[in-house]
């Protein structure tokens, strides 16, 4: 009933599913890019911070370009691998919270509708209990049709 109230939050989500029907191969096209992007500037920033290492080596150390490109390469891996661990870290933690989230949610839900089916009336749950047997008869029916 809240949705009839407002005619805002019925027109947005019918034209949000409209331009996702009609638009679908844009958008997939869109979000491949947005990931190429991504991709470019990530290789970019890596290519640059590499190449800022191979120069501050050489002249702090005064080495060699083989003896630099090992040292960097130790330097980047390390930085690497500290990268990954934190991020490991980071979407464990949020994973773990997104789970107790879901958890809950559903604890919530099952109590609403427990309650939900406990207020109605005999009559009322023989009759929905009737609708959704006459509705999955109904489907396995077509399916195996």
């Amino acid at each position: 009933m809240r949705l009839i109230d407002n005619p805002k939050n019925i027109i947005t989500p019918i034209a949000l599913i409209i331009v996702v029907y009609l638009l679908n191969d844009t958008l997939v096209d869109l979000v491949v890019w947005l990931f190429h992007t991504l991709f470019i500037l990530m290789h970019t920033l890596i290519e640059f911070s590499e190449h800022a290492l191979d120069i501050l080596i050489e002249h702090l150390f005064h080495t060699d370009p083989r003896t630099t490109e090992i040292i960097v390469f130790y330097i980047m891996l390390l930085a690497g691998v500290g990268v990954t661990l934190k991020l490991m870290w980071v979407l464990s933690h949020w994973f773990s919270t997104f789970i107790e989230q879901q958890i809950d949610f559903w604890h919530q839900e099952k109590n609403k509708m427990i309650s939900t089916w406990q207020a109605h009336s005999v009559i009322k749950k023989l009759k929905c209990s009737a609708c959704l047997t006459i509705s999955l008869f109904i489907c396995i029916l077509w399916l195996l049709n």
